[in-house]
């Protein structure tokens, strides 16, 4: 029984993000107008995905407005061992819908708004008897929808505040062959097929401030709450070793990270606003994951001798700026950047998260027409490539990363 094999697969359960934007679980920023800037919406959100950005702007909604939207990821990562052989990621493709909307009430004083999103998740696959066969999961694979009820107020002269709440739903799902025993490469023998899988609820607040210093000057101050998912569900394994069960319970816990968000927002002129934002991700929450598979946690404790596993992540500080242009009463130009570094360790970064510091430039042009607006957008994330060379890391070697964003918007207002 090679149950040693395990501590890779495990290590890797967290390691669940296949869009490379260099930023932990989360993903790209909600609608093809931030995509355009690059992210940055913190001052300058006048559709109802301010929502997710920053509640205080949605009285710079005047109307009610739905907003579908879609953010298209592609993303291919090529892993090469230190035996100098190599294997790229499957099924690049992903698909992240959202809705807003948006109402005033009691003529304005107030503003009300609704997201349904996927703030954190995605998915990787790598081939499932390829080289990294018992050594890392070859599917992995972690979803969230999040409701977020806002409303915004001005409390006092050129203040707006809003405030709003997380209700988050996720689910987690992780595949990984176990090999009986280890053979020489190229040699295939009995293995298993372990399959982690469950979900749970989270809930945390989030507020926004927009103070407008003078008619061209804005900052903004945004807070989100970190969110504790308590995952439950079920452990089974096909082809099981002799003398374990074939399945049993599986419970887990994720912290996902709180945020602060520092905007200043520039009117330029009437056609011109740029806009720049600092935010710090507390990623470090994610210090540990502890796995509960019920009756078979002896199979863990003599993988590791403990059910806690090293993540060991940092907190960041991600820096970007972005501009708009108005060419007319019906087009917009867009664009920005965003720096994003990685919070994975290399001691701790595996094939299934694999990431690095992170460029993200972004393009982006809006179509406005009576109560109609389309916003498409197109991000290009630039990551350099990345080598793992730790005693501490049982999967070494080296990553190269190729990964486009593309956004599209649709907004009716009545």
């Amino acid at each position: 029984m090679n149950v040693k094999r395990m501590w890779v697969g495990l290590v890797g359960f967290l390691c669940l993000s296949v869009m490379a934007y260099a930023d932990g679980f989360r993903n790209p920023p909600e609608g093809a107008a931030a995509l355009g800037r690059g992210g940055s919406r913190l001052t300058q959100g006048d559709d109802p995905s301010t929502v997710t950005h920053n509640p205080a702007n949605l009285m710079d909604v005047k109307k009610a407005e739905m907003m579908p939207t879609m953010t298209i990821g592609y993303s291919k990562k090529k892993f090469t061992d230190t035996f100098g052989r190599s294997e790229e990621s499957e099924s690049p493709w992903t698909f992240l819908p959202a809705a807003y909307m948006s109402r005033p009430l009691e003529n304005g004083t107030y503003v009300f708004g609704m997201g349904l999103n996927v703030p954190y998740g995605q998915s990787t696959q790598w081939k499932e008897d390829g080289i990294l066969k018992g050594r890392s999961p070859y599917f992995a694979e972690m979803k969230t929808v999040n409701l977020s009820p806002a409303i915004a107020t001005q409390v006092a002269k050129d203040l707006n505040v809003g405030v709003g709440l997380n209700v988050m739903w996720s689910s987690l799902e992780f595949r990984q062959m176990l090999p009986w025993m280890p053979l020489p490469a190229g040699l295939q023998g009995p293995a298993s097929r372990l399959n982690f899988k469950g979900d749970g609820y989270g809930v945390g607040p989030r507020a926004g401030m927009t103070y407008q210093m003078t008619p061209r000057q804005r900052v903004s101050l945004v807070y989100q709450s970190p969110i504790e998912v308590a995952y439950d569900g079920d452990f089974t394994m096909d082809n099981p070793l002799p003398g374990v069960a074939p399945s049993s319970d599986f419970k887990t816990e994720i912290d996902f990270p709180a945020m602060a968000g520092l905007g200043y927002g520039l009117q330029v002129n009437d056609r011109l606003r740029v806009e720049a934002n600092v935010e710090w991700v507390e990623h470090s929450q994610n210090e540990q994951m502890n796995l509960d598979i019920g009756r078979n946690n002896p199979l863990l404790m003599a993988a590791m001798g403990t059910t806690s596993l090293p993540q060991n992540w940092d907190d960041t500080w991600t820096f970007g700026a972005g501009a708009d242009w108005k060419l007319n009463s019906t087009w917009t130009l867009r664009g920005g950047w965003t720096y994003l570094p990685t919070p994975v360790p290399v001691e701790t970064m595996m094939p299934s998260l694999a990431e690095n510091n992170c460029n993200v430039f972004g393009l982006g042009v809006g179509y406005n027409k009576g109560a109609h607006h389309v916003d498409v957008a197109y991000a290009y994330n630039l990551m350099e490539d990345r080598d793992v060379t730790s005693p501490r890391n049982p999967v070494n070697g080296s990553y190269e990363f190729d990964a486009h964003l593309f956004g599209v918007t649709y907004g009716c207002s009545f």
